[in-house]
């Protein structure tokens, strides 16, 4: 995945996709994408924050740092809302009795129904995930409510992560009323290119190795 190119791609992606019909250009990149698509997407970078989850012995960075509201206790997953952006994280991570790699923990994942059964593909890559983590990303668009004449936007960014015996499953998503397929691309570019690579493991956190 190139990420410079997300939000452009992304919002080309979202319209085709809309429309029934397959994007034919990309527009070129100028400056510093991942930069611009922050500054129009609504999270206030000025005010990023890292937050850090004892339960599961890691940290990230959240772009508007305290206009986010974070939920690491009442559910088997993180779950944090920025209400200006109408974007959701849900961070969840377990750990299975082998080896795991990035396609392992995707599997386990849908099994265990973490993430959104059915997206509309708009972008996929094996890289820019969490540091020492083999990961798996996968950008695309919910199913539009059938009852809705124009149904608001609704885009995912999943990724699915592996480190020895740990599976790191994320899901970032954000809403947009119908016609904003530009600030949704910016928007899902924050989640890849502003989020999800913060992502640490507390240094103090084993790596576990399976048992013999």
């Amino acid at each position: 995945m190139a990420h410079h190119h997300l939000s452009a791609a992304v919002a080309i992606g979202i319209v085709a996709t809309l429309a029934g019909c397959a994007p034919t250009t990309t527009p070129a990149a100028s400056g510093d994408p991942a930069t611009a698509a922050a500054a129009t997407s609504g999270f206030d970078e000025g005010r990023s924050g890292r937050y850090h989850s004892a339960r599961f012995e890691l940290s990230l960075v959240l772009p508007g740092g305290k206009e986010w509201t974070v939920d690491d206790h009442r559910g088997p997953e993180l779950v944090a809302t920025h209400a200006p952006t109408s974007s959701r994280l849900t961070l969840r991570v377990f750990e299975l009795n082998e080896l795991v790699n990035r396609q392992r923990c995707e599997l386990e994942a849908r099994a265990r129904s973490l993430v959104p059964a059915k997206l509309s593909l708009l972008d996929e890559s094996d890289e820019g995930g969490p540091p020492d983590f083999d990961t798996h990303v996968v950008v695309g668009l919910a199913p539009p409510p059938a009852s809705a004449d124009k149904p608001p936007i609704t885009g995912h960014v999943l990724a699915f992560a592996a480190r020895v015996r740990r599976c790191l499953v994320f899901d970032f998503s954000a809403t947009v009323p119908a016609g904003a397929e530009a600030t949704l691309g910016d928007r899902l570019a924050v989640g890849t290119t502003r989020i999800l690579p913060t992502v640490q493991l507390d240094s103090s956190a084993p790596v576990r190795s399976p048992r013999r």
